[in-house]
């Protein structure tokens, strides 16, 4: 079980890295004030080859002789003992950064969870009842790995930890939290980089939310996706945000960042049509192969993947990218006439009529006339071999009833 002492870096104090390209190297907590939302999620160490920041679990701190004189002064009351009253208990880290980080047992009910802070597609029902069973039961490693909450002194959000601080609240336990100052932002960004090395695994879903909730702060930034700043030349530059730093910050692998920004930057340039916009095809070198300039269409369909679908005059619908076209005020030359609904007009029965032109003296013909609401408006003709088959009325019905099924089929 590791002592919640151990949880605390304070700036002078000596430690080792665990794993990544620096692990074995030590050095010293910097006092170094983090200036973006990457450097607030981890701690300062100067090493040999400068400044770096690393996660809090990625760090082991080297004993030294005053490390207790120094933990003594931090922290008045011993950390595993929790408030006694509603007030939360404070765990500062140092003077210099008690503004910053501080941890407190906090009543679960009053944290958040409903802010969009949640980087997971679903909630593990089971593994909230587990844990709650455990906290109930006093089996909880409370000190172990504390949810990290960003306060913006009106609400307190989680950056991660949803599934431990619902359990705490079923098991009406207040929980020790890592509790930041941040806005919501802060906190969402925080969220899509928390999950890489969970208990609970994260699917490909959860890594494609976190890759959009990280693309949606950035849009909210700085106004729009196009506006991002990203480096020229792969290298990276003060607050820039490329693909692949993206990547790394969620901890999924660059091509899907790559394709979900292709999604996004087609969605932003299929909204600035709307379905019956007149559109034409502009000169491009890359058309597909049936485009063709000045070709013209409607937009009748959008898809985040495959472009606008237009139906294009007097030719099948097909998808383009919204690049390839422009609106415009030309009309359709052909259009398609509007058919009349004839869904609530009544029934109609055709009607056998005489014609006394084909009347002879061997052969009579009748004409049934369809009424406009059948498929076909070609005349079905019915031509009595004699005028006897005329005088038997059971064979004249039955050849009626014929030539109505005939004319129904149709």
């Amino acid at each position: 079980m590791v002592s919640q002492l151990e949880i605390f870096f304070v700036t002078g104090d000596e430690v080792q890295i665990l794993d990544g390209r620096y692990k074995g190297q030590t050095g010293v907590v910097a006092n170094e004030k983090p200036s973006t939302s990457y450097q607030k999620a981890r701690i300062c160490v100067n090493l040999s080859q400068g400044i770096k920041w690393f996660k809090r679990d990625q760090l082991e701190k080297i004993t030294s002789v005053n490390e207790e004189t120094k933990l003594s002064e931090q922290v008045e009351s011993p950390v595993n003992e929790k408030a006694d009253s509603d007030d939360s208990a404070e765990l500062e880290v140092s003077s210099t950064a008690q503004s910053e980080v501080t941890y407190q047992w906090l009543d679960p009910n009053l944290i958040h969870l409903e802010d969009g802070t949640q980087s997971r597609t679903a909630t593990d029902e089971k593994a909230i009842a587990r844990y709650s069973l455990e906290m109930e039961e006093d089996r909880w490693d409370w000190q172990h790995d504390p949810p990290v909450i960003f306060d913006d002194g009106e609400h307190k959000r989680p950056g991660d930890g949803h599934h431990r601080i619902k359990a705490a609240a079923l098991a009406e336990q207040q929980i020790l939290c890592e509790v930041r100052i941040g806005s919501l932002i802060d906190t969402i960004r925080y969220s899509c980089s928390s999950n890489q090395r969970p208990t609970l695994h994260r699917t490909n879903a959860d890594k494609r939310r976190a890759v959009e909730m990280m693309f949606q702060t950035l849009i909210e930034e700085f106004g729009s996706l196009d506006a991002i700043p990203r480096s020229q030349g792969g290298k990276r530059k003060g607050l820039d945000w490329t693909n692949r730093r993206i990547a790394e910050h969620v901890g999924v692998s660059a091509r899907t960042v790559d394709n979900i920004y292709l999604e996004l930057e087609l969605t932003a340039k299929i909204a600035q049509f709307i379905e019956g916009d007149r559109v034409q095809i502009i000169e491009d070198k890359n058309l597909p192969n049936w485009a063709s300039p000045g070709k013209l269409g409607t937009v009748s369909g959008k898809d985040k993947k495959l472009g606008l679908l237009v139906s294009w005059d007097n030719d099948t619908p097909q998808h383009i990218h919204p690049d390839k076209v422009q609106q415009t005020d030309l009309p359709n030359p052909n259009p398609t006439p509007v058919l009349k609904s004839i869904e609530s007009e009544p029934a109609q029965v055709p009607t056998p009529v005489a014609n006394p032109l084909s009347a002879g003296r061997d052969h009579m013909q009748i004409i049934f006339l369809p009424p406009l609401s059948t498929k076909s408006s070609q005349e079905v003709i019915f031509t009595a071999r004699s005028t006897q088959e005329l005088k038997n009325p059971q064979s004249f019905r039955r050849e009626i009833g014929n030539v109505l099924d005939t004319i129904n089929r149709q």
